[in-house]
């Protein structure tokens, strides 16, 4: 397609350069077919050394989330070639951190296939889900056949409610309904479950009363009452952010005419003259605010993006979770809940 058409000319015509690493990055995340992913990511890796590119070196676990649920023996020895080419102590670590769940879903696979479910179990509590890794579902959903496969078919229902009330996903959605109905649970006794485990910790956001860069008025929080809000904390010149606009207004999209707010909150005041021209050239629809941190309360901003979803009482109900191409499916689920 054009995308993909335009991506490859700023690859090639920027060889060696964070540009085109960086065109190869965007091009990579946004392909569906896993195939061509696999060479985009084998393509910046050898044009565009990630010991060298940060673009290419921050494309790299995803090389390594598709080995780990296609090939785990690839995902160790990938794990150890990116930990030989590090010099930094944090990126030794975690992929130090990455070969060693390589290494653990190898063993829990072995384990299983030669049915002992039991030491698989325990092989399995032991891993460590990497954070923002797009293998989540897959591990999550590994651990639980493990667990009902050991005769704990009760913990594979109760991880799976837990990490499908915080991510919502299909797939999880209708493994959780199998293992209920195990359980003797109807489909109506599920759903209350993901209810009450998602109030569980829900807690009322801080209200707070901002200046809107475009209406140049204050908008407060409790204006919103009754409606699902989507916020999440931003910059104009904040890359992951623009990354994630695109997915977050094509779920937004999908609930035009209902309740559904979504605001963006700049953290960056120094980039205040760059907001309404970002907003107005994008067309996305976000509503822009201005930040002032001392109103921040319990909706903190570890940095940029931060985001949550409120349901129509102002509860805070799902944060800091991330969209991108492959997860906008999740976002929708999240929202559609609090409407319901």
């Amino acid at each position: 397609d054009l995308y993909r058409k335009l991506s490859l000319e700023v690859v090639n015509k920027f060889p060696s350069t964070e540009r085109g690493a960086q065109a190869i990055y965007w091009l990579a995340l946004r392909t569906e077919d896993v195939g061509d992913k696999i060479d985009l990511y084998k393509r910046s890796f050898t044009e565009f050394p990630p010991e060298k590119f940060g673009w290419s070196s921050s494309s790299m676990p995803s090389l390594f989330d598709i080995y780990l649920e296609r090939s785990p023996a690839q995902a160790v020895e990938f794990a150890r070639q990116m930990k030989a080419l590090n010099k930094d102590e944090r990126d030794v670590k975690s992929w130090g951190e990455r070969e060693t769940l390589a290494e653990l879903v190898i063993r829990v696979k072995s384990l299983m296939s030669e049915n002992k479910a039991k030491e698989a179990e325990e092989a399995a509590a032991a891993i460590i889900i990497p954070r923002y890794s797009s293998t989540t579902e897959f591990i999550n959903l590994l651990k639980a056949k493990v667990a009902h496969a050991a005769g704990n078919t009760e913990v594979a229902y109760k991880n799976l409610l837990n990490y499908f009330s915080a991510e919502p996903i299909d797939k999880v959605y209708s493994t959780l309904l199998a293992y209920g109905k195990k359980m003797g649970k109807a489909e109506t006794t599920v759903r209350e479950d993901v209810h009450a485990n998602r109030y569980a910790t829900a807690v009322p956001a801080t209200p707070f009363s901002l200046f809107a860069y475009i209406t140049h008025d204050t908008i407060s929080l409790d204006e919103f009452k009754g409606k699902v809000i989507l916020l999440t904390y931003w910059f104009p010149g904040c890359g992951p952010c623009r990354g994630e606009f695109p997915n977050f207004e094509n779920v937004i999209r999908k609930f035009k005419g209902k309740d559904v707010v979504y605001l963006a909150i700049n953290i960056a005041p120094e980039q205040d003259e760059y907001v309404v021209p970002f907003v107005r050239s994008s067309g996305y629809s976000f509503i822009p605010l201005k930040d002032e941190p001392e109103k921040r309360g319990n909706l903190t901003a570890r940095g940029a993006p931060t985001n949550y979803l409120l349901d129509r009482d102002g509860n805070i109900i799902f944060k800091n979770f991330r969209t991108d191409d492959r997860n906008e499916r999740t976002l929708e689920l999240m929202i559609q809940s609090l409407l319901e």
